[in-house]
């Protein structure tokens, strides 16, 4: 894991909720770059939150804690599969990964 990717995951940990911005600022990045470095640690099961790419609004591992309800609108979770195997709340449309794809098709 780069040093650049240890250091998202602590800032996006301790920080909370936070923006993809924050995170580019912070980091001196372009957000084309942040947001692969998060979708590269999610997929190696290194990273889990939640992310409103419409908003670049980012929310920790411990907002998921809220499921089944949405951590961003507090509904109950309406999934919307999509091809990713990732967990869409089909109201707000924020998308949660919480698991690695191959755990998701596992379980």
């Amino acid at each position: 894991m780069s040093e650049l990717a240890q250091k998202i995951i602590k800032y996006t940990t301790i920080k909370g909720r936070t923006t993809l911005g924050d995170i580019c600022d912070r980091f001196e990045i372009p957000i084309k770059n942040c947001k692969a470095v998060l979708l590269e640690l999610w997929e190696k099961g290194e990273w889990t939150g939640a992310i409103d790419w419409r908003n670049k609004l980012i929310l920790p591992p411990k907002s998921l804690e809220t499921l089944p309800k949405c951590p961003q609108c507090g509904k109950d979770i309406k999934t919307t599969p999509n091809l990713e195997n990732i967990i869409e709340c089909g109201y707000c449309g924020l998308k949660i990964y919480s698991k690695k794809r191959e755990e998701v098709k596992d379980s």
